[in-house]
Formats: structure tokens, C-alpha cells, sequence
């Protein structure tokens, strides 16, 4: 979500940044936001959807709820 976003832009400002971007495949980051920030800043991140793999290389954890009003439908939410 936004807040993610806005964390995003504000962490690639510090030096030797790492970012695990852990989501479901559908909440991964958008296209622009990986592209523009992430690949064109040359900042060192992965995406993946799992969390008990990664946990432990973890230095910070930030979470967001799942967003229902973001399905279109409550089996989607579900999932």
C-alpha cells in the first residue's frame, strides 16, 4: 500500500540499503516503484512470498494488513 511506498522512497536515502520485499504474488510492489526507485537507484532488494525463509536475515520487519477494499472478491481476500 501507500504507506509501503512512502517507506520505500524515504529508506533508499541511507547508504548500503537492503530491501526483502515479502509478499503474496498479487501485492507485490507495482512495476514503477521497482523500476524507477529500486532498479534505477541501483538498490540491492528481492522479492519473494516467504517470510519464514527470510525472517531470520531480517534487521527490520514492517507489516501492513491486507487490504480487503483492494479485492474484488471475498474468495481473492480469503486466498
Amino acid at each position: 500500500g501507500r504507506t509501503v511506498h512512502s517507506l520505500i522512497n524515504a529508506m533508499v536515502r541511507y547508504p548500503n540499503i537492503h530491501f526483502i520485499l515479502i509478499s503474496p504474488d498479487e501485492l507485490r510492489i507495482p512495476d514503477y516503484l521497482r523500476q524507477e526507485v529500486l532498479v534505477d537507484g541501483n538498490i540491492d532488494f528481492i522479492e519473494t512470498n516467504e517470510l519464514e525463509k527470510y525472517m531470520p536475515k531480517l534487521d527490520i520487519l514492517y507489516m501492513t494488513r491486507v487490504q480487503r477494499e483492494r479485492f474484488f472478491n471475498e474468495e481473492d481476500y480469503i486466498r
